[in-house]
Parts: structure tokens; C-alpha cells; sequence
């Protein structure tokens, strides 16, 4: 087993993603799928790097996994809820794992290789960071974030994010304690 992996968080598999990180030969590749309509490992079973991964619903919710996407999807639970779950609570053997929205782009393998060298024992590595210190609700989406803790809080993009286990288990501990989760841009860059 790899020290990190890469986890395609979607809809729906794309080929191209699909074909694409079957190329990688440094990182355990999964792709957590948020559609359950169909059984999509046999469609791709010739990759035999990646690992095609597909959670009920009710499982997630009933572990307190919802919620992630609410502000911008209108479902309580995602293919993130889903990925969450699944590297905290039934996965938990890696350092970091990669999560990346199916519309990120990147070059290659070695973009992510360089930067796991250079910032290896970070918690959380995103896009740049926004501070709420008085938890106002005033703009952004804070207002639609219910959120269990006193302030600070902060929000990022997390469109294409690294967290090391250590904040999986924080976010797990969070879930047991709540039974929900709130906002990914608000709940990932919190101060646990």
C-alpha cells in the first residue's frame, strides 16, 4: 500500500478520467461514485489500478455523513459524503489522500508527487484560505452553514484537496459526535 492516494470524487465515471489515471503508477487510484443506478465495476474491471467504489446512501447517512454539498448541490448526500465515509471510517490505511472533483484539471502523476515532497505532513492542502474570526453569517455562504463550534472559521476551494488521516479521523469524530456534516469549503479548513 501507498503512503497517499488519489480520489476521484463524481457523478458518474468519465472514460477519459478513467483512462487518464490509469496511467499512474505512484498513488492507489479510486474513484467514489456518487450514482448508484448501476454497478459500475464490472464496466470498468480492465483498469485493474483503479478501485471503483459505490456507497448506499443510507449508509452514509446513517454514519452521519451528509450534508457536504448542500449549499451548491440540492442533495444531502454526494459522492463527497461517500468519499469522506469511506477513507475515514472503512479505508483508513493511508497517510493522505488525494480528493479531485472530476472538473479539475492537472498535468500529470508527477504534479501531485511534487507537491506531496514538499509539504509531506501537512493536514490540509487547498486552494488559499478566507477567515471568518467574529462568525458573522454576512456573506459568503455562511449563512446557510450550520456549524456546531465557536469561531474562527474558515472556507477554501476544495475542488482538488489533500487531507492527511489525522483530519479524516478529526472529520469521523465530528460525524459520530453530530450525526452530520456541514459545507466541504467551510468544514475541510476547520480548526478542530
Amino acid at each position: 500500500m501507498n503512503a497517499n492516494c488519489i480520489c476521484l470524487v463524481c457523478y458518474k465515471p468519465n472514460d477519459i478520467w478513467v483512462d487518464f489515471l490509469s496511467t499512474f503508477t505512484k498513488y492507489d487510484i479510486y474513484i467514489v461514485i456518487d450514482d448508484n443506478s448501476i454497478d459500475y465495476k464490472e464496466q470498468y474491471s480492465k483498469f485493474t489500478n483503479i478501485n471503483i467504489i459505490q456507497i448506499k446512501n443510507e449508509e452514509c447517512e446513517k454514519n452521519g455523513f451528509s450534508k457536504l454539498c448542500t449549499v451548491t448541490i440540492p442533495k444531502k448526500i454526494t459522492a463527497w459524503d461517500k468519499a469522506i465515509y469511506y477513507f475515514s471510517s472503512i479505508n483508513t490505511g493511508y497517510n493522505n489522500v488525494w480528493f479531485l472533483e472530476d472538473d479539475v484539471f492537472f498535468n500529470n502523476e508527477q504534479t501531485l508527487l511534487n507537491i506531496d515532497s514538499t509539504y509531506g505532513s501537512s493536514d490540509l492542502l487547498s486552494n488559499n484560505y478566507g477567515e471568518n474570526s467574529s462568525g458573522h453569517k454576512n456573506d459568503w455562504h455562511w449563512r446557510s452553514i450550520d456549524i456546531r463550534f465557536p469561531p474562527p472559521y474558515y472556507c477554501a476551494m476544495v475542488c482538488c484537496v489533500r487531507i492527511s488521516s489525522q483530519l479524516l479521523s478529526k472529520i469521523k469524530g465530528y460525524a459520530d459526535e453530530h450525526n452530520t456534516l456541514f459545507f466541504i469549503e467551510a468544514f475541510f479548513p476547520i480548526d478542530m
